[in-house]
């Protein structure tokens, strides 16, 4: 399994450059949000969007999204634990001190914003739900574990999965009501604020110890 892992070399420029427009864009969902949490200049779409999402029901989808709403937020952050000790059982001090930052970040932020916008959620949602509507904990959380394992493995299919598996939450959050289309969009935005960024400050502890490790087991 470690020996998959790579991690990769990103460019400062380009990371900081994503990392900018990915926050100017949930600053952007944010100030809307502060401004008229239950009625923003976006409410239209976010109800076209549910409205066209709760027509595809069906007793099929139905299972298949039970099974996302298990396995993202709580089940990811058990997936992130887990893989955060065993980097460090392992000796990838780099690596897991990431995965410990990064996956604690994003959930500091998300509360944050949650309490500050307080939006509610959308009526008739089919999941048990907690606390505010905007970014979505689901979404956010499976990004940014999605994008950390991208980082560390470095494979050009392991980008494409992050990409489909977060969009496959996003668009499960929305079937289940249990979001808005925008919660979703602030979630990804939020995962891609923090990890590339946060990774500018680990990858080069990273690579080393990857380096380091290849040159005890030969």
């Amino acid at each position: 399994m470690f020996s998959a892992i790579r991690p990769q070399q990103l460019p400062t420029g380009g990371t900081v450059g994503v990392a900018a427009v990915a926050l100017a864009a949930l600053g952007l969902l944010t100030a809307f949000l502060l401004a008229d949490a239950q009625h923003p200049i976006f409410q239209a779409p976010d109800d076209a969007w549910t409205a066209w999402v709760a027509d595809a029901r069906s007793p099929s989808l139905d299972a298949v999204n039970q099974v996302l709403n298990v396995a993202g937020y709580r089940g990811v952050l058990l997936l992130q634990a887990t893989l955060t000790l065993l980097l460090f059982v392992r000796h990838r001090p780099a690596d897991a001190l990431f995965s410990l930052a990064s996956g604690g970040l994003v959930l500091l932020l998300l509360q944050v914003l949650k309490a500050a916008v307080g939006r509610v959620r959308p009526p008739n949602t089919v999941v048990l739900t907690d606390t505010g509507s905007f970014p979505s904990g689901h979404t956010a959380t499976t990004t940014a574990f999605l994008l950390l394992l991208a980082l560390l493995i470095a494979r050009w299919w392991m980008w494409l999965l992050a990409l489909v598996l977060s969009l496959a939450m996003a668009l499960s959050r929305i079937y289940l009501q249990a979001h808005w289309a925008t919660d979703t969009l602030g979630g990804i935005l939020l995962a891609v604020t923090v990890v590339p960024a946060l990774w500018l400050a680990f990858q080069k502890n990273a690579r080393r110890g990857r380096v380091e490790g290849r040159r005890e087991t030969t």
